[in-house]
């Protein structure tokens, strides 16, 4: 989940800023809706009907992070006195029309705005019901966003194709990456699928599978059962640690406690599911290979796969990423969105790309200042540690993470004594 920063002209920076002020007029009386900001957990709640209705009449597959029952899930397990709800709502004749689903984060005094669902969600956009007052009310719900108080505004993940994208500006971009799409048309059974690949690269993978079925009881298979996906989960989250941890690279989300539980409740959850498929494979009885999609309308959003290193010269990760792939095909998807980044193993597979843009907008002094940071200082800060080398990220992110369960430890102790 790592992003990519560009030099942004200070200027550009400051020219943004006055425009954004500017952009941040009241125009929540207009006769085209109701703008109206929900900050509590209970007003939250209260949307379930509307934006489910919402939702499914006006949502896209690649908006599933923005379903009620995925935000809520989020909500049970990252929402807390430092990050609270911005949620900007519009309605027409009494219905729920569009969703902004934002959040206030203040950290170190400094109050940023950002999208409901960071940082596990990896596309950030708004809900909004088709029709011609569709761009005035997604006008009129960004410029009630700019009011909210907030130092500056930091969009992340957000798609060129998303509803958000044409009414953010006068955002400046900060990072942008793309998303491997596989679109499935024209295919009428996986062969058709396979056939994309070379013929070297078919072959490399029929002599994969024959060293995996050398290391034993080799099984493919689709979990169904509550239990067995929570299992299949928590075992997802201990390969990919320690895969993270063997190449000396640190993921804050992966490592993140709040994570895991939030995969935990969502992948066996019956009264607010979210589609969540569950592909592993098996030898003698023991998961090696774990991937865990999210399923929306017609399309397949496939989210973390994570593999036991000890079958690498097996091809396990290739392996497993076919049999994600065939199964989403088989459950009638039409796409497969592999997400960002663009890796290698997505680009063999893949016919499409998304571009994929984070934007930042400063609306004080304190945001300008983090603005300027953010996309300079901290750019090559991220690049340095993106290219560290894998024998001293074995030394350095154990360190840093004891230093911080120290700190966090230190920090608990301190407000227990204060109480």
């Amino acid at each position: 989940m790592s992003l990519s920063f560009p030099a942004v002209p200070v200027r550009q920076l400051r020219d943004a800023r006055s425009a954004g002020k500017e952009a941040c007029v009241d125009l929540a009386s207009s006769s085209v809706c109701r703008i109206e900001i929900v900050s509590t957990r209970a007003g939250f709640d209260a949307l379930e009907t509307q934006w489910n209705t919402l939702f499914e009449r006006a949502a896209h597959a690649d908006q599933v992070f923005q379903n009620f029952n995925w935000l809520w899930h989020w909500a049970n397990h990252f929402l807390n006195d430092k990050t609270q709800l911005r949620v900007v709502t519009g309605w027409r004749d009494g219905r729920l029309a569009m969703v902004w689903p934002l959040v206030a984060t203040k950290k170190f005094g400094i109050t940023r705005l950002s999208w409901m669902g960071e940082p596990i969600s990896q596309y950030g956009d708004a809900l909004v019901e088709a029709g011609p007052a569709a761009k005035v009310m997604m006008k009129l719900g960004w410029d009630q966003a700019c009011r909210c108080g907030a130092d500056f505004v930091l969009l992340r993940k957000t798609r060129a194709s998303s509803a958000a994208a044409s009414i953010i500006a006068p955002a400046v971009p900060c990072g942008t990456e793309a998303a491997s799409v596989l679109d499935f048309k024209d295919a009428t059974d996986f062969d058709d699928v396979l056939s994309r690949l070379s013929s070297r690269e078919r072959s490399s993978r029929r002599r994969l599978k024959r060293r995996l079925f050398e290391k034993g009881a080799i099984v493919f298979r689709d979990s169904e059962d509550e239990k067995e996906k929570r299992s299949l989960v928590e075992q997802a989250f201990q390969l990919k640690r320690k895969w993270l941890a063997r190449r000396g690279r640190y993921s804050p989300t992966i490592e993140s406690e709040a994570t895991l539980s939030f995969f935990l409740d969502a992948a066996s959850s019956v009264v607010r599911p979210i589609g969540m498929p569950i592909n592993a494979i098996y030898c003698d009885g023991q998961a090696i290979g774990i991937a865990f999609s999210l399923s929306c309308k017609d399309e397949t959003i496939g989210y973390m796969i994570a593999h036991d290193t000890d079958f690498e010269k097996q091809g396990i990760g290739v392996l497993l990423v076919e049999h994600t792939l065939r199964s989403s095909f088989e459950r009638s998807s039409q796409r497969f969105d592999m997400l960002a980044p663009r890796d290698d193993y997505k680009t063999e597979w893949t016919n499409d790309i998304v571009p994929v843009c984070d934007w930042i907008l400063p609306f004080t002094t304190r945001g300008r200042l983090y603005a300027q940071f953010h996309v300079s200082a901290l750019q090559r800060l991220l690049r340095a540690f993106k290219t560290l080398d894998p024998s001293i990220g074995r030394i350095v992110w154990p360190a840093i993470r004891s230093l911080k369960k120290i700190i966090q430890r230190n920090f608990t102790a301190g407000l227990a004594r204060n109480k």
